[in-house]
C-alpha cells in the first residue's frame, strides 16, 4: 500500500520567506535555469495546491513535475521567478547553500 502525506489546510499561513528558504536548503536543487524542490509522497493535487500558494503569496511561477515514481512529484520554480526567489530567501540561506538560488556567498 502506498501512503501519501497530506497537506494541512492551514499550510498557507505558515509559508514564509524563511520557511521557503529552509525548504530549499533541505529539498531544493538547481535544475536548468530554475530550481526544483522535491515533494516526496504528496499527492499531485497537494503539490498543485503548494504551487498555487507560492504563486498567490509570492508571485512565484512554478510547475508540478512527475518523477515517474508513484506519489513522487517535484515543484519546479521557473527561470523568470528566480530573481524574485533570490530576493525573498537570500537573507535566510546558509552561506554555501546560496548557490541553490544563484547568489554567490562571497562578500
Amino acid at each position: 500500500m502506498v501512503r501519501s502525506k497530506k497537506l494541512p489546510s492551514w499550510i498557507e499561513y505558515f509559508i514564509s520567506p524563511a520557511s521557503l528558504a529552509t525548504w530549499i536548503m533541505d529539498e531544493g536543487f538547481r535544475e536548468s535555469k530554475g530550481l526544483t524542490i522535491r515533494l516526496f509522497d504528496f499527492s499531485k493535487e497537494d503539490c498543485t495546491k503548494l504551487a498555487l500558494i507560492l504563486f498567490k503569496k509570492f508571485n512565484l511561477k512554478t510547475s508540478v513535475k512527475d518523477t515517474n515514481n508513484i506519489n513522487q512529484f517535484n515543484l519546479f520554480i521557473e527561470e523568470d521567478s528566480m530573481p524574485l526567489l533570490n530576493s525573498l530567501t537570500k537573507d535566510y540561506m546558509i552561506g554555501h547553500l546560496l548557490s541553490k538560488i544563484h547568489i554567490s556567498s562571497k562578500v
